[in-house]
């Protein structure tokens, strides 16, 4: 991303977006590859939770909140924000998709990161 610019969010519908391979679970859903019909080389991060899930266990607070800090949060090292999407089931966060995992996985895998 190019300092000093926020990412333009995805001008299309949720039926626009095709979902692709799976990239990990968490408590709520899962988070996957995506991308848009209009565009199949810009790949997303697609994180997918049941509105279910997130009601049950009084977490609507902590869903909004992410959802407001992604929207106005600009910063080299909070991925990038390019939409919300929801329908009767789930909600969808899109954001930039970095390859190579999370830095949890990682850390768990190599240990303790030196000060260099």
């Amino acid at each position: 991303m190019v300092e000093g610019r926020k990412p333009a969010h995805l001008d299309c519908s949720l039926a626009d977006i095709v979902f692709g391979i799976s990239l990990g679970e968490g408590a709520f859903g899962n988070v996957r590859v995506g991308w848009t019909k209009q565009n199949t080389k810009t790949k997303y991060a697609i994180k997918t939770m049941k509105k279910a899930e997130i009601i049950k266990s009084k977490h609507v607070d902590h869903i909004e909140n992410e959802k407001n800090i992604l929207e106005k949060l600009q910063h080299p090292f909070v991925l990038d924000y390019y939409g919300f999407y929801q329908d009767d089931r789930y909600i969808y966060f899109i954001t930039e998709l970095l390859k190579g995992g999370d830095l949890f996985t990682y850390h768990r895998s190599v240990g303790n990161f030196s000060a260099k």
